[in-house]
C-alpha cells in the first residue's frame, strides 16, 4: 500500500474535493489505474521508478468513475491516448482496477456518521479510506467470488477520517469478464443511517415479493387438491415457489449469511431454468394441448442448461456461461411455451389472450434481465436492478392465479348455477336451503319459501320453439332477482317452475313479497314475433318455515307445492301464503 501511495504521488498533483455537506458526489480528478493481472509489489516498484513492464498499469485521470467518462480523460504515463481509445483491449482488458481520489471534509461534519456509497460494483471490491480497510464485498483471486448485483455502502469509522485535512479514498475492483468495476453511478459520501434505511426499504420489497409468491403458490396447491386433474395448478405453484427462491437469492440475505456467492449464482441460474420449464408445462396443461416430441427435446435442453450452470467448475467464466445460457433459455422458452400460446390462440381457446399477454410481459422481463448482465452491452447503461425479475414474477403470478381462479369458478358455477337463468340448480339450492333453515332457527327469523309456476311455458315452447320459452324463463328469473334481496335464494326447480327462499321481518311482509313477485311477473310483456306478444300467467304457492313442523327441506317444499296445487285447483287467486302447514283443505 505504501508503494502504491508512492505511485499516486508520482502522478500529476490532484485537486482535492472539498465536502462541507452530505450527500456529496465524489466527482472530478479520479485516478484510475488498470492492471492486466494482480498488481505485485515488484510491478508497483517498477511503476514508481518509471521502468517499463508487461504488467504495467494504464493510468488516467477522469472527472468521474461513470462509464460515460471512462474514455474521456487526460492520458498520463506516456501512453498514446488515441491508440488506447482505438484499441479497447488495452483499456477494457484490465481485470484489476484501482480508483483513487482525495477529498477534504469540513469540520462541521465531525458529528455525522458517514459512509461511502458506490452503487453496484462489477464484481469484487475493497474500499479503503486513509489506508484503513472499511469494507469489501466478494473475494479476490485465487478464491474469487463476485457480487455484481449488490449495491455497496460502507461505514467510515471515525478513526479513519481526518477533518479539514486531506483524505485518500481507494477502491480496488476485480472483474472476471473484463468489464470496468465502477461503471454505473457516481461514488458518494452520505449519512450512514440514510443509506441503511434505504437498503432496509429494498429488503422489505424482497420480503413482500417472496411472501406474495408463496401465498399465490398455496392458493394453486389448494386448487390442485380440490379440483381433480388440475395438474396445471401444480406447475404454476412450482413456478411461483421457484421464483420466490430466485427472489431470495437475489436479495442481500445470501451475502449477509456468508454463502458462497459463486454457488448462489449457479443456483440462481438453475432455478431460472426450472421456472421456465414449469411455466411452459403450465401453458400446455392449461390449454389442454399435446406435448409433442420436439417440445420434450426443448424441455430436456432447458434442464441440461440448468444442470450445466449448476456444475460449472470455473468461477471466472460463470457469468459468461450464464449469459449464453440465458439467451438459449429465452429462445427455447419461446419455441416451447410460445408455441403453446400460438396454438391456443389459433384454436381460440378461452383465456389465450390474457395468458399470452402475461407471458409476453414475462419474456420482456427475461430479455431485459439478460441485457443487464450482458458483457457485450456494457455501454447501454441499463439499470442494474435485480428486483425487476421478481417484480415481473409477482405481477405475472397474480394475473395467472386470477385467471386460474376464474376458470375454476366457471367450473364450479356450472355445477351450481343454471346456465340459462343464472339461478341455483336443485342440488345446490337444497344444500343452501338446508343451511338457511338452520340459520333461521338459530336467529328466530322468518323464512318464506315459495314455488312459482309459469303456466304457458310448455305451450309457448311447443308452438314457437324453445328459444321463445327460454327467453320467457330468463325474463322471469330477472324479475325475481330484482324483487328479492341480494342474499335470497332463487332456484330453477323444474322446466316451468322456480322456487325462492327469502328472509322476511314478518308474515305480512312475506305476503307482500309474494304479491309483488306475482304483479311484476304478470306485467312482463313477452314478445313472440313482430306482431304478437303475450303476458305471463303465473301461479305462486308459499309457506313460512316452521321448525316444529318442517323437519326437513323436502317437507318444507312439499307444503309449498301443496299451496301451489291449491291455487291451481281453486282458481280464486293466482297466489297464496298458507296459514298453517298442517292444514290440508
Amino acid at each position: 500500500m505504501i508503494v502504491f501511495t508512492t505511485i499516486i504521488s508520482s502522478l500529476p498533483i490532484q485537486a482535492a474535493q472539498f465536502i462541507d455537506a452530505v450527500p456529496a458526489e465524489l466527482n472530478g480528478h479520479w485516478t484510475i489505474c488498470q492492471f492486466a493481472n494482480k498488481p505485485t509489489t515488484s510491478t508497483l516498484n517498477k511503476l514508481a521508478l518509471n521502468k517499463p513492464n508487461a504488467n504495467m498499469p494504464k493510468c488516467h485521470i477522469s472527472d468521474s468513475v461513470n462509464i460515460d467518462n471512462l474514455f474521456s480523460y487526460k492520458q498520463i504515463n506516456n501512453y498514446d491516448t488515441k491508440k488506447i481509445i482505438s484499441n479497447n483491449t488495452d483499456l477494457i482488458g484490465q481485470n484489476y482496477t484501482i480508483y483513487s481520489k482525495q477529498f477534504i471534509l469540513s469540520g462541521e461534519l465531525q458529528s455525522s456518521t458517514l459512509a461511502i456509497y458506490t452503487g453496484a460494483i462489477d464484481e469484487t471490491d475493497e474500499v479503503r479510506v486513509n489506508d484503513y480497510l472499511i469494507g469489501k464485498t466478494g473475494s479476490f483471486p485465487p478464491f474469487f467470488q463476485g457480487a455484481y448485483r449488490q449495491n455497496r455502502f460502507y461505514l467510515i469509522p471515525a478513526y479513519a477520517l481526518k477533518f479539514n485535512q486531506f483524505n485518500s479514498l481507494e477502491i480496488k475492483t476485480f472483474n472476471a469478464i473484463n468489464r470496468p468495476g465502477l461503471n454505473r453511478k457516481a461514488v458518494s459520501i452520505n449519512q450512514y443511517f440514510t443509506l441503511a434505511h434505504d437498503q432496509q426499504q429494498t429488503n422489505y420489497l424482497y420480503v413482500a415479493a417472496i411472501a406474495i409468491l408463496l401465498l399465490l403458490s398455496l392458493h394453486q396447491i389448494f386448487h390442485y387438491f380440490v379440483v381433480k386433474g388440475s395438474n396445471e395448478t401444480l406447475y404454476l405453484a412450482a413456478f411461483l415457489i421457484i421464483m420466490a427462491l430466485v427472489t431470495y437469492v437475489r436479495s442481500q440475505a445470501p451475502l449477509h449469511i456468508g454463502f458462497d456467492l459463486n454457488a448462489v449464482y449457479k443456483v440462481e441460474m438453475f432455478l431460472i431454468c426450472m421456472s421456465l420449464i414449469s411455466i411452459s408445462f403450465f401453458l400446455f396443461h392449461f390449454f389442454d394441448l399435446e406435448i409433442r416430441k420436439n417440445y420434450v427435446i426443448g424441455f430436456v435442453l432447458m434442464g441440461l442448461i440448468g444442470i450445466l450452470n449448476l456444475i460449472w467448475p470455473a468461477p471466472y467464466s460463470i457469468r459468461l456461461i450464464a449469459e449464453f445460457s440465458y439467451w438459449l433459455l429465452i429462445i427455447l422458452t419461446f419455441l416451447t411455451g410460445g408455441s403453446a400460446l400460438v396454438i391456443a390462440y389459433i384454436k381460440k381457446r378461452e383465456y389465450s389472450s390474457i395468458i399470452g399477454g402475461l407471458n409476453c410481459c414475462s419474456l420482456t422481463a427475461l430479455i431485459f434481465d439478460s441485457l443487464m448482465q450482458s458483457q457485450f452491452l456494457i455501454y447501454s447503461q441499463l439499470p442494474n436492478n435485480p428486483f425487476i425479475l421478481p417484480l415481473a414474477a409477482v405481477a405475472i403470478g397474480i394475473g395467472m392465479s386470477l385467471t386460474v381462479t376464474h376458470k375454476y369458478w366457471q367450473f364450479f358455477k356450472g355445477a351450481t348455477y343454471d346456465h340459462l337463468t343464472g339461478t341455483l340448480l336443485r342440488p345446490a339450492f337444497f344444500q343452501r336451503l338446508s343451511e338457511e333453515l338452520q340459520r333461521s332457527q338459530r336467529e328466530q327469523s322468518l323464512l318464506l319459501v315459495a314455488v312459482i309456476h309459469i303456466s304457458q311455458f310448455k305451450t309457448l315452447s311447443a308452438d314457437y320453439g324453445f328459444s321463445v320459452g327460454n327467453n320467457l324463463l330468463l325474463k322471469v328469473s330477472e324479475t325475481l332477482t330484482r324483487v328479492l334481496k341480494p342474499f335470497d335464494l332463487i332456484c330453477h326447480l323444474s322446466e316451468d317452475e322456480f322456487c325462492i327462499a327469502a328472509t322476511s321481518e314478518s308474515r305480512e311482509i312475506a305476503k307482500q313479497t309474494i304479491e309483488q313477485m306475482h304483479n311484476d311477473i304478470i306485467a312482463i310483456e313477452h314478445q313472440i314475433d313482430k306482431d304478437s306478444k303475450v303476458f305471463v300467467d303465473v301461479k305462486i304457492g308459499g309457506i313460512i318455515y316452521n321448525p316444529d313442523h318442517h323437519l326437513s327441506v323436502s317437507q318444507l317444499l312439499q307444503d309449498a307445492n301443496y299451496g301451489l296445487a291449491k291455487v291451481k285447483n281453486q282458481n280464486k287467486s293466482d297466489y297464496i301464503l298458507l296459514n298453517n302447514p298442517t292444514i290440508r283443505v
